[in-house]
């Protein structure tokens, strides 16, 4: 391994003993091995850090914080301990395919001007189990415009620029939910970026995870106050400026559907009136 890795693999981890082990080892053992490990574990009170201990790889950079701070801002102190080029994300209760950091870096490698890169996703359940997979468009024109309407890059896929996403202040703190949709928003409209369309990540979606299950309304509010405040610039390209009111009808009647499943009838019928004017 270089003196210097060109990769930095960056986890924080809150009480991730169920599935902790398998996501570590889906890392330590890609086909490409040159980079360092940063895991942050964010207070934990179960067994995170002893098992994180117990794989005993010298790629592995451990920082124990005494108090949870939230995911975003350990991201974000995780951030300042890094100095490689480029930086891939990684949730402690995901699994990286094996030639991941292969596939990727060397795609890096050919196209130096890409920002921020995703691949295909694969959803498992608690056990490994195939629920569906997802598969963001490649075309960069369609992907500009996909990314406003969901996020296409899953946070456990993404490798990017570590210059690109600290020249932006990191992780955005007032997004609580959405913090890697926002980072991903500010990057793409800006920033060369791209999916390789091969699966080499399974998300897990499964019991207790923040900002994964459900419709909850606080957390589809989150991506609708991010696309207000980008849709609102007059620098962005007329055709993107173009969606505004279409982009802003889907996250309404996303939020409408988040207010329904918590019982918030009232409030739903509202968001759900406001979602179909815009998009009248």
């Amino acid at each position: 391994m270089s003196a210097v890795s060109p990769l930095t693999v960056l986890m924080s981890v809150r009480n991730g003993e169920p599935f902790i082990e398998e996501a570590v080892r889906s890392i330590l053992d890609q086909t490409y091995g040159d980079f360092e490990f940063l895991v942050l574990d964010n207070a934990s009170t179960d067994r995170s850090r002893e098992i994180i201990n117990s794989l005993d790889d010298s790629r592995i950079r451990l920082i124990a914080l005494e108090n949870d701070v939230g995911q975003t801002a350990a991201l974000n102190l995780g951030l300042e301990q890094i100095s490689s080029r480029y930086v891939a994300r990684m949730d402690a209760d995901d699994v990286s395919h094996p030639t991941r950091f292969e596939k990727q870096m060397g795609y890096l490698a050919k196209n130096e001007t890409v920002a921020l890169l995703g691949s295909w996703t694969r959803i498992i359940g608690s056990v490994g189990e195939h629920i569906v997979d997802r598969c963001p468009p490649t075309d960069s024109a369609e992907f500009q415009t996909e990314i406003l309407f969901r996020n296409v890059f899953a946070h456990s896929s993404v490798i990017f620029s570590r210059e690109t996403v600290e020249s932006r202040g990191g992780y955005p703190l007032h997004a609580r939910y959405a913090q890697d949709y926002a980072l991903w928003l500010e990057i793409a409209l800006s920033e060369h970026t791209a999916v390789i369309p091969e699966f080499l990540v399974s998300i897990r979606k499964h019991e207790g995870q923040v900002g994964r299950s459900g419709l909850s309304s606080e957390r589809v509010r989150d991506p609708i106050l991010l696309l207000e405040d980008i849709l609102a610039r007059p620098d962005l390209p007329r055709h993107i400026r173009d969606l505004k009111r279409k982009v802003l009808a889907r996250a309404n009647l996303r939020y409408a559907a988040g207010l329904r499943e918590e019982g918030r009838l009232s409030r739903a019928l509202v968001e759900l009136g406001r979602g179909l004017l815009l998009d009248a």
